[in-house]
């Protein structure tokens, strides 16, 4: 099964204005801004249209997928609004977290436990994660370039710490 179309996540064409929003967001100030405030405007968008769309859908045409993980140290549920990446037959998760200098929980709670469950657009799946090596992931990051240029602006950013990709599948 293809993950991506069994979710029906999909990206919309970006015209002038999503395209420039999307060049605002990578910049590392606005970067700085949307670290803090992306995930609470994704749940309230996402709240208020009755789980239809998201602050990111609006604004740059991306989906976004609602990852559940388990913490890695609490054990507790932890859903995360995350970008993925449409890869082979799966989806990929890039540990960027806008640049910043700290890896995003949701990365050590896939480590800890890589059964997950990926959500988009009303239809959920029970996923893997398996996390890539190198050599894996350096298609990944040509892929996730093309789509949100973004991505190798927070590469260079967080050039200080590897930034862990993981590729969701099927359970």
């Amino acid at each position: 099964m293809d993950l991506a179309q069994h979710l029906g996540y999909r990206y919309l064409p970006q015209g002038p204005l999503r395209r420039g929003v999307t060049r605002l967001a990578a910049t590392r100030p606005v970067s700085r801004l949307l670290a803090r405030v992306q995930r609470p405007a994704d749940r309230a968008v996402w709240r208020l249209s009755r789980g239809a769309t998201t602050a990111t859908a609006l604004l740059v045409g991306m989906p976004v997928l609602w990852v559940t993980t388990t913490g890695a140290k609490s054990g507790k549920s932890r859903t995360v609004p995350l970008l993925a990446i449409p890869y082979g037959h799966g989806l990929a998760l890039m540990g960027t977290h806008y640049g910043t200098r700290h890896t995003p929980g949701w990365v050590y709670n896939l480590i800890a436990n890589p059964a997950a469950t990926a959500a988009c657009g009303g239809k959920q799946v029970e996923v893997e994660a398996r996390r890539l090596d190198e050599g894996e992931a350096a298609p990944v990051w040509d892929a996730a370039a093309s789509i949100y240029s973004g991505y190798s602006r927070y590469r260079e950013r967080a050039s200080h710490r590897k930034i862990e990709v993981f590729l969701l599948e099927p359970a």
